[in-house]
């Protein structure tokens, strides 16, 4: 109970700050605030990430097939989010072709994610909430992520 609190708390605290960055002002003369710079994002994430993986360890021995399964979705998931903001603060720090590069492997990191859990069909709620933010928010930004990076490169 205490890994699955620590999870959501550092989920919850990595939400938070990505809903404050704006992601115009990573193309304007002025660099993201200090307590906004994506690593900060980066790090709540890797904490959930361990602690999730501290959760399968202590469980591997009593883990449901379809168990294992939402665990798999939840690390590729988190790694998909840690490359997205790995290339935003490539961004934040004027070097478009990383950017661009780490936000290419984005794309086809949120298309491998999503087709995990259809090929699974993992239907659980955070799952597809998880599934609504790739689609919903990362897909449209990387978007105009690569499209702005590109240009700058360019």
């Amino acid at each position: 109970m205490k890994l699955q609190g620590s999870v959501e708390r550092n989920l919850l605290q990595a939400r938070s700050l990505a809903k404050r960055i704006d992601l115009e002002t990573l193309f304007t003369s002025s660099k993201l605030q200090t307590e906004l710079r994506p690593q900060n994002i980066v790090r709540f994430i890797e904490k959930a990430q361990r602690a999730t993986r501290s959760i399968v360890n202590m469980e591997k021995d009593m883990l449901d097939p379809f168990k294992q399964l939402e665990y798999d979705f939840n690390d590729r998931f988190y790694n998909t989010q840690i490359k997205y903001y790995i290339g935003l603060h490539y961004t934040n720090e004027r070097r478009y072709e990383e950017a661009y590069l780490i936000l290419s492997k984005v794309q086809s990191d949120i298309e491998e994610t999503l087709e995990h859990a259809r090929k699974n069909k993992l239907q659980g709620q955070k799952i597809k909430n998880d599934i609504q933010t790739l689609e919903n928010d990362m897909i449209k930004n990387l978007s105009y992520l690569l499209v702005k990076c590109h240009a700058k490169v360019l």
